[in-house]
């Protein structure tokens, strides 16, 4: 009887909570951004029926909140990539191969997780900037 390798035999090199941080910490992130941005935005805009049409709006603190949400948002989108690159670099030895030969062999799954948190952690590192930019170079409370 032939035993098999396990397909994942440095899989203790990266804890499970890491992985699971480098894989959806970004998109937590993004989300938790996303949400909270467009809530505090609408609020400061209409905070009753009728809407404030004006770009002078009171209330100086809610573009400033907005501010530091998005830099904790932008952290730990890169602390995310940073958890997965770690990973990555820490697995380097789990099987033979390029990254392509690692997409199409189907071995190595710690190290195949780490490299698809590196790629969606670029990925909604971009989506928090172009979030981020938005906030700026939209008109404010604008009717």
């Amino acid at each position: 009887m032939t035993t098999h390798p396990h397909p994942s035999p440095h899989r203790d090199r990266g804890s499970p909570p890491l992985l699971l941080f480098a894989v959806v910490g970004a998109a937590v992130a993004w989300s938790i951004q996303l949400l909270v941005d467009y809530g505090l935005a609408a609020h400061h805009c209409y905070p009753a029926s009728p809407p404030i049409l004006s770009a002078k709006v009171p209330g100086g603190w809610v573009y400033p909140l907005l501010a530091a949400l998005n830099i904790a948002a932008i952290v730990l989108a890169l602390l995310s990539m940073l958890a997965a690159r770690t990973i990555w670099n820490r697995t380097e030895e789990e099987h033979g191969g390029s990254t392509h030969h690692l997409l199409t062999a189907g071995e190595g799954r710690t190290r195949f997780l780490a490299m698809c948190g590196q790629l969606a952690g670029l990925a909604f590192l971009i989506a928090i900037l172009f979030d981020t930019v938005a906030i700026y170079m939209v008109p404010r409370c604008f009717g």
